[in-house]
């Protein structure tokens, strides 16, 4: 990317970046115990998408546009994860989502339909989670 284009996209990112962080607070100060925890569990996944697939990259390009606050963070690493976490990690995803395929059989359908249906959605985000940890070590193994 040239560098005013990287500057432009980092300018632009960052800022959104910064908001999706200070809603963090907000959700906390004026929503729900439940709220606070899922949103912060969302703007966790959407700042890490951010860093990971957008910041790192430019900043290894481009150093010049590393902003203060990422300058204690771990620098970004273009290396290869190695096979021994790699394995760990799917092995670790594949056992939770055997696991999950044999509560909902088991467990979950035997719940009251309300009970049931909740605990089938939350698989359900779970299983998308899971596919984004195989994408991840999938992506980090190619490095």
């Amino acid at each position: 990317m040239n560098p005013q284009a990287a500057e432009d996209v980092f300018r632009e990112l960052h800022e959104s970046y910064k908001r999706i962080h200070a809603c963090i607070s907000e959700v906390f100060e004026h929503g729900s115990y439940a709220q606070s925890i899922e949103f912060r569990k969302l703007a966790g996944q959407i700042m890490g998408d951010l860093v990971l697939d957008f910041f790192e990259p430019i900043i290894a390009e481009h150093p010049r546009l590393e902003p203060e606050d990422f300058k204690n963070a771990a620098p970004y690493r273009p290396h290869p994860l190695p096979e021994p976490i790699a394995q760990s990690i799917l092995s670790a995803v594949t056992e939770l989502e055997s696991r999950l395929r044999r509560l909902s059989s088991e467990r979950f359908a035997a719940l009251p339909p309300d009970e049931s249906a909740h605990y089938q959605q939350s698989s359900e985000t779970l299983a998308s989670s899971i596919t984004l940890a195989r994408d991840f070590v999938s992506r980090a193994t190619r490095q």
